[in-house]
């Protein structure tokens, strides 16, 4: 299993750019300008952030016609302004990659194990090394930060009526584990050292954007 890496801006799909073009633009020679741009990476981000997508986004009555990838881009950007785009990108990804599937609770080289519990992540982590070692540090602070991020009243649910583990533990956690896998030398050969540090570095504010979109957007039980 390889590392999550930012991929939500240069995954759009041909749906996507055409739903971008119908926002953005007016008429049809408007929405051909658009998706004339969309092929420039630096104005492609800078539309990516018009407020009239994300309205578009969030206001839609109809079932939407976009991928995921540009669903939580769109809407991670907005939550977290004081993020760089590669960062909000990594964030993006995660989110897409942990909503579909079991990845989320599937520790990378232990396919066969699913794990949904951090600390027996932590015993798997104890006798890797190398990058099979930097590949569960990175997955032990994704699932800290999505945990915490998405599903943040079933963290305080369990904590309060089942003894388990508080936000604030997930966030230590999280922190370490994001901070000790940028240091390691696979990390930048993945070009994810300083987005880890970064993350790591700013996970407390990572997790309330997230919370916010969770509580606005999202809705999941509590007491499961």
């Amino acid at each position: 299993m390889k590392p999550i890496t930012p991929s939500c801006r240069d995954g759009l799909t041909a749906r996507d750019r055409e739903f971008v073009a119908d926002v953005l633009g007016g008429s049809p020679r408007q929405r051909a300008a658009v998706r004339e741009l969309l092929q420039d990476e630096n104005v492609r981000d800078s539309l990516l952030e018009k407020t009239a997508l994300r309205q578009a986004l969030l206001e839609s009555r109809e079932p939407l016609a976009v991928s995921p990838q540009l669903y939580f881009y769109v809407l991670t950007r907005w939550v977290l302004p004081g993020l760089d785009r590669i960062t909000t990108d990594y964030i993006a990804t995660l989110l897409v990659e942990f909503l579909q599937g079991e990845r989320w609770r599937t520790v990378p080289g232990f396919a066969d194990q699913p794990t949904e519990y951090v600390t027996d992540m932590l015993l798997i982590l104890a006798h890797l090394k190398g990058e099979q070692a930097f590949l569960v540090q990175t997955h032990v602070g994704n699932y800290a930060l999505f945990l915490t991020g998405v599903f943040a009243d079933h963290v305080r649910y369990r904590a309060q009526h089942r003894g388990a583990p508080d936000i604030g533990f997930y966030e230590e956690v999280g922190r370490a584990h994001y901070q000790l896998a940028a240091r390691q030398p696979y990390a930048r050969r993945h070009g994810l050292d300083d987005v880890l540090e970064t993350v790591g570095e700013e996970f407390p504010t990572v997790r309330r954007g997230l919370n916010r979109l969770a509580d606005q957007f999202w809705h999941w039980g509590a007491s499961t």
